[in-house]
């Protein structure tokens, strides 16, 4: 059984090609992973309701639904166009919600994974945006907004947000840096990133062992993934032929 690794689909709506795409992908592969691992901003726009959900995603949650009930793993970690998942993912989907990083083992691979937004710390304008839509202050508004103006106000702060994130050439560099400090510094042999939408694997030797680094890149332009399958680590790419 496989585990696969995905970030950056930013799912807009039901006529996305991307939700259509990442639907077919889901089913080709149904019953054949034991655990999907989402590296953040899977939609474009979310905050966490209970029992509310965007009309807009209810494919994609079905099909996250199915493969729990298939007693498939989901590992969420927030990014920054979908964070506070709230209790509707923990509670309803049972899936577990890793809201900045975490290490998961994969037999005697120990991964560390974040959703990389807050790696470079020039994104001055970012990070402020970042802690605002993260404050007290704002998770009491989530709580008594409308979910219609939220879902406007969502899709403006999605739009900055892309105004926000650092496309800079150095960009691959930072996160690639980022990597091998934190191959080189604690026990971890993998380390997984999202956010930059550029699809990279890095190979080092550290302390006389391999140690990697991948970028998920993205499903707007790339379409790859990471799958994990008896000991070896491959990125690959989906190719979505059309259909439903």
């Amino acid at each position: 059984m496989k585990t696969i690794f995905v970030s950056d689909l930013h799912i807009q709506g039901l006529e996305d090609p991307t939700l259509k795409a990442f639907l077919a992908f889901l089913d080709e592969r149904e019953g054949t992973i034991s655990r999907l691992v989402i590296v953040g901003d899977l939609f474009d726009f979310w905050v966490g309701f209970r029992s509310v959900v965007y009309v807009h995603y209810v494919p994609v949650l079905e099909r996250l639904w199915r493969l729990r009930q298939k007693g498939v793993v989901i590992d969420y970690v927030e990014g920054n166009h979908d964070f506070d998942l709230g209790p509707f993912f923990r509670d309803i989907l049972k899936v577990n919600v890793i809201p900045k990083e975490a290490s998961l083992q994969l037999d005697h691979w120990n991964i560390y994974l974040t959703h990389g937004d807050g790696i470079n710390p020039k994104d001055r304008g970012y990070h402020i945006l970042r802690w605002f839509l993260r404050t007290p202050f704002t998770r009491f508004l989530i709580k008594i907004l409308p979910a219609s103006w939220l879902w406007a106000i969502g899709k403006k702060s999605s739009h900055v947000s892309r105004h926000y994130r650092n496309v800079h050439p150095q960009t691959a560099e930072l996160y690639r840096s980022f990597a091998q400090k934190k191959l080189e510094e604690g026990s971890s042999d993998v380390v997984i990133l999202g956010h930059s939408h550029t699809p990279e694997e890095k190979e080092w030797e550290i302390a006389g062992k391999k140690k990697y680094y991948f970028n998920l890149g993205d499903w707007i332009t790339h379409f790859t993934y990471l799958e994990y399958e008896g000991g070896i680590f491959r990125l690959k790419k989906f190719v979505f032929t059309g259909g439903t």
